[in-house]
């Protein structure tokens, strides 16, 4: 069985505290299960208004799809909540998709 391998190449750049930007592509060298061998790019930002919040967005390609999503944080020392909402095909462009995902982080 030959297993295609994937090329991923991800930056970050958070110029001062209060913004994060991020971008990159990911390729796979042939098709593979739901992935197409086309590559796959993303674009995201972040602002902090305060160390503890935080407003995203982001916008990606995958499988042809242009996704964008838009998101908030909460963060501590022990924990992180994040909540971000994702259309599929844009929000601009008659959505075929909205997702929603949800995140839970505890740090012992």
């Amino acid at each position: 069985v030959e297993i295609p391998s994937k090329t991923f190449i991800h930056a970050t750049y958070q110029p001062i505290p209060q913004v994060v930007v991020s971008g990159g592509f990911e390729k796979y060298s042939k098709d593979f299960v739901t992935n197409s061998s086309k590559p796959n790019i993303h674009l995201k930002g972040a602002i902090y208004p305060a160390n503890w919040f935080n407003l995203n967005y982001g916008i990606q390609t995958k499988n042809e799809q242009i996704i964008q999503t838009i998101g908030t944080g909460i963060q501590s020392k022990i924990m992180d909540i994040l909540l971000d909402v994702s259309s599929y095909d844009g929000i601009l462009n008659n959505s075929n998709g909205i997702g929603i995902s949800f995140r839970l982080s505890l740090y012992l």
